[in-house]
């Protein structure tokens, strides 16, 4: 919230008609409850309310919606302020270290990628489909090294301009050139692999053992038992990183990470289809457990997006 702007009543207005008071829902149904609530709150986690109490105010003057999603949707929106901040940010900010895991843990090199066939962009476009029907072959290692390879693998140096060099930027483009997404990677049926969660390490070109056991039944509870995901191979797991991006992008960053998502998603997509594996992505996971089975904190860290991949089956459900 802006210095310059005033603190604002959080009780609802008097004005209200009760009958519109009574039906709403919610702990702030209720304006004798409202204040109370509030008060519990410690004085800067009240200003954050206001915060969102202010943009309602300000769409119910324009005439506009208010719900959740159209608040959240106006904190992310770029304005003057937060343009100089981002560009103070650039200028006197120091950008953090890549800190991509513990050197101690157990990890499994990958082998050279199997090699990509050439075929042209828009033939690979057109091939790609959302396959949700595999057979329990497993999959290779050197194909999970091609699909990670053709992603998310590091260039040693990228120059952005004539005095700015990125050392560690992926072939999938991010915002800003920060790594905003973390690839993991759910074994469930992969060669020589055992079955558990990974992370894959871009500086060794290998797979960083997070957790090691069978997954696939509590994978199938966290994607509201839609079965087909438990038959797949494997599993990418798209984690995004907000404390990579927010230091430059403030409250942006929460949308650039999605965005982020995205395009590693469709990278995903295409590596996996020029390799003839199906892939899918997928938006209905139980976020809280995802989070959990991840082992990451659902805060600074969550999963933003899952992709099963598997040799699909040759009259496959695509959608």
């Amino acid at each position: 919230m802006d210095n310059n702007e005033q603190t604002i009543g959080l009780e609802v207005s008097s004005s209200t008609p009760m009958a519109e008071q009574s039906n709403q829902s919610g702990p702030f149904s209720n304006r004798d409850t409202v204040t109370p609530l509030l008060e519990q709150l410690e004085a800067a986690n009240r200003a954050a309310i206001e915060v969102y109490v202010k943009r309602a105010l300000a769409r119910q003057e324009e005439g506009l919606a208010i719900n959740p999603l159209a608040l959240a949707h106006d904190g992310l929106k770029l304005d003057v302020g937060v343009g100089k901040q981002v560009m103070n940010n650039i200028l006197f900010s120091d950008r953090p270290a890549i800190n991509e895991g513990n050197d101690n843990n157990t990890f499994i090199k990958l082998p050279e990628p199997c090699i990509q066939p050439t075929e042209k962009f828009e033939q690979l476009m057109r091939r790609r489909k959302s396959v949700r029907d595999y057979t329990d072959e497993e999959v290779s290692l050197a194909e999970i090294s091609s699909l990670c390879t053709s992603t998310v693998s590091a260039r040693d140096r990228f120059k952005i301009t004539s005095s700015q060099v990125i050392p560690h930027a992926p072939l999938a483009p991010t915002g800003g050139g920060l790594l905003s997404i973390q690839l993991y990677y759910i074994s469930l049926n992969t060669e020589s692999l055992s079955r558990g969660i990974y992370k894959y390490r871009a500086d060794k070109h290998a797979l960083e053992l997070v957790s090691e056991g069978e997954v696939r039944g509590r994978i199938f509870e966290i994607t509201s038992f839609q079965d087909w995901i438990a038959r797949c191979a494997g599993i990418f797991v798209l984690v995004s990183d907000l404390d990579r991006v927010q230091w430059k992008y403030e409250d942006r960053a929460y949308r650039l990470t999605h965005m982020d998502a995205g395009v590693l998603g469709q990278s995903l997509h295409l590596a996996a289809t020029s390799i003839d594996l199906g892939s899918c992505m997928v938006f209905g996971f139980l976020d809280n457990e995802m989070n959990q089975l991840m082992g990451i904190d659902g805060d600074r860290q969550f999963v933003s997006l899952i992709m099963p991949i598997g040799k699909p089956i040759s009259d496959f459900t695509s959608l």
